[in-house]
């Protein structure tokens, strides 16, 4: 009877949170009462979809909805052959860097023909991969919501919401890294054609670059030239790595993988498909296709968080404040709840790890 009971108390404040968020915020009300009527037709056949298929989410007029969605995502397009080679290229690399190790002081060791030393338990900076939740903004351990504007750069934000986490973490301080620098200057991808969050890790850790400070290198969005000389911050990182234990960004890792990692690196990198739904979401439970249905991703995130009580992730996007909500803490709007296995969220997922200042 207790137990009956306390799984009444949990699911009816389960229920009573989430459909506090299936009321549009203010912001999106007073933002549609001016929309174009473009912009109000694009509403209502979503919500007339998502009432037809008895979904768990609202629309509303947000800054990125004006905008073709092929504009504000960006992960390269890539033909099949050069799909096959880029998966192959970064597979051998994973396997190169699981023959190396990093040892306290920051220098590597390669042990591929001599014996390995034992493997250091598994660590969590946070919280425990068999929790029923976790919001790792609670941890103290999620930047601010950053806005990539009318540009395809989500792979440079979704890399550096991974970095700047395992930084604080590290180094119990927060920085804001240019992710101008890492477009003009990694070599990952472009502004205009999009890029890969996995080469801007390679970039750091095998060249032993530091990314530039916003301060120093503020973003503007379009591709640039990279300057010939920028102040060091000693923003490095050490190791990255994918979650999937095979190393094939293609394949989406566990639920249990992916809580695992957050618990253990903090933020992580990841990829999904964004469609129209994604575009215009202010709140609720996100869900589209059933991942595997197709195998595209065109959108780079974060992930934060998850809640097995509605089955979902928790995830930061790059789209500014006025799109999404603030999924039940803080007073900032950018995050959205995504069920687990939907959007093809989860390919491409990895983390990486900031070197320790106290070493240096």
């Amino acid at each position: 009877m207790k137990r009956t009971l306390s799984f009444l108390v949990i699911l009816f404040c389960c229920s009573t949170v989430f459909s506090q968020e299936l009321q549009i915020p203010e912001l999106f009300k007073l933002r549609e009462a001016k929309a174009p009527v473009a912009v109000k037709n694009k509403l209502a056949a979503a919500r007339r979809e998502i009432a037809s298929k008895n979904l768990q989410y609202v629309v509303g007029y947000t800054s990125k909805a004006d905008l073709p969605i092929e504009k504000i995502t960006g992960l390269k397009q890539l033909k099949p052959d050069e799909q096959r080679q880029f998966i192959a290229r970064m597979k051998a690399k994973v396997m190169y860097m699981r023959d190396t190790a990093t040892t306290d002081n920051n220098t590597t060791v390669n042990f591929k023909h001599k014996p390995r030393p034992k493997p250091k338990p598994v660590t969590y900076i946070y919280g425990n991969p068999s929790m029923p939740k976790l919001d790792l903004r609670k941890g103290g351990f999620v930047s601010p919501i950053r806005d990539q504007g009318p540009y395809g750069s989500c792979w440079a934000f979704s890399a550096m919401a991974a970095y700047e986490s395992s930084f604080k973490i590290i180094n119990s301080r927060w920085i804001n890294t240019s992710e101008q620098h890492i477009i003009n200057c990694s070599g990952a991808g472009t502004s205009a054609h999009g890029g890969w969050m996995s080469l801007v890790f390679d970039w750091m850790v095998d060249n032993n670059k530091d990314v530039a400070d916003e301060r120093v290198l503020e973003y503007a969005g379009p591709d640039q030239s990279c300057p010939a000389h920028l102040h060091s911050n000693d923003y490095f990182a050490v190791t990255w790595g994918v979650v999937d234990p095979s190393g094939d960004l293609s394949k989406i890792p566990t639920v249990f993988q992916i809580k695992q990692a957050l618990c253990e690196h903090g933020v992580l990198s990841t990829a999904l498909f964004a469609d129209s739904g994604f575009q215009l979401y202010v709140g609720g439970i996100f869900s589209s296709f059933q991942s595997g249905e197709h195998n595209n991703v065109n959108h780079a995130v974060a992930i934060i968080g998850w809640n097995d009580e509605i089955q979902c992730w928790l995830i930061k996007n790059s789209w500014g404040q006025d799109w999404g909500n603030m999924c039940g803490t803080g007073n900032e709007f950018g995050y959205m709840w995504i069920k687990y296995n939907s959007s093809n969220i989860g390919e491409h997922t990895i983390w990486v790890k900031a070197k320790d200042l106290s070493h240096s």
